[in-house]
Parts: C-alpha cells; sequence; structure tokens
C-alpha cells in the first residue's frame, strides 16, 4: 500500500480561485507549469496552484490522503506514463524527484488529509478526522 494524492470535491470553495476538473479518486501528479503567472498561484492560468490527473490530464486545486494497492515504484511508472500520454516524454528525468517528495508528502499525513498546492508549496487545508 502506499500514500498518495487523489482528487476530491471536498473542500472546494475554500479559497475563491479553486476548480477541480478531475474525477473524484483519480491519481494526481504534478503538471506542466508555465511562467504566465509569474509567482502568483492564485493567477488565472491556475498551474501553480493544481495538480493533475494521470488519465485525464486535469486540474483541481483540491487533493486527498488516499493509500491504494499500489507499490511505490508503480505509483511513479504510472506518473511516468502521465507525462508521455501528455507529451512530455522528454522531461520525466527532470521531474521524478519532484514526484517523489510528492508520495513522501502524501506518506507523512493520514488518510483523509485534504491538501493544497500554493506554488512550490502543498498545505493541509483540513487534517484528517
Amino acid at each position: 500500500m502506499t500514500r498518495v494524492l487523489v482528487a476530491t470535491q471536498q473542500t472546494q470553495g475554500f479559497r475563491a480561485s479553486d476548480f477541480c476538473f478531475v474525477p473524484e479518486g483519480e491519481l494526481l501528479y504534478y503538471g506542466v507549469s508555465c511562467d504566465r503567472d509569474g509567482n502568483d498561484p492564485d493567477g488565472p492560468c491556475g498551474c501553480l496552484r493544481s495538480l493533475c490527473g494521470v488519465i485525464g490530464h486535469q486540474g483541481t486545486t483540491t487533493a486527498m490522503v488516499q493509500e491504494v494497492a499500489m507499490s511505490h515504484d508503480t505509483v511513479l511508472a504510472r506518473y511516468a506514463d502521465a507525462y508521455v500520454d501528455a507529451g512530455f516524454t522528454q522531461i520525466w528525468s527532470m521531474v521524478e524527484a519532484m514526484h517523489r517528495r510528492l508520495l513522501d508528502l502524501a506518506a507523512a499525513y493520514p488518510v483523509g488529509t485534504i491538501i493544497e498546492r500554493r506554488g512550490e508549496e502543498l498545505l493541509i487545508v483540513r487534517a484528517a478526522a
């Protein structure tokens, strides 16, 4: 079992800039970020405040810690496959360490914890009950 971040509708609206275009429970990874908004996570683009679903590649600003019946390496392979599927085959080696940290972060919190992305940081919105 590995703790990961999955999409959730819970706490949507905590911030006025929240959005969720990812089906509930879909595994999340870091999508590719642009520089359109500078360092402002609440800019109109949204890539500095969101994570993406590995299947649909859409974004969400709310994530929940869940356990899945996959090994750490299998989850990393799913992330890599998502990058290839999205057409970013050349950059996986540059972002793999970032995704390892994503898994480390998920492992540090109880299942049910709600997380949001704020630029380079992932913050707790609501602790698990």
